[in-house]
């Protein structure tokens, strides 16, 4: 199934082109962490996720037709 990302800030360099609103294509079943795997993503990098419109855990599987936003996570002290 196809999965549309928008990546913004920092995490804009692991888009597969030019762009930062894309689509992928991911198996039945895959989760976020699955889509920013195949993105090759680290799991270090500090970032927040959002499916659908709503905040989601790496673990949250992806439904058809989804859109998934991620952003660099913002820090201060």
């Amino acid at each position: 199934m196809e999965l549309e990302i928008k990546l913004f800030s920092d995490l804009k360099r692991y888009a597969p082109g030019s762009k930062n609103v894309f689509s992928i294509s991911i198996t039945s079943g895959a989760t976020v962490d699955d889509a920013l795997k195949a993105l090759k993503v680290p799991e270090d990098v500090p970032k927040v996720t959002i499916l659908n419109g709503r905040r989601a855990d790496t673990n949250t599987i992806i439904e058809p037709q989804s859109i998934l936003v991620v952003f660099s996570s913002v820090s201060g002290g």
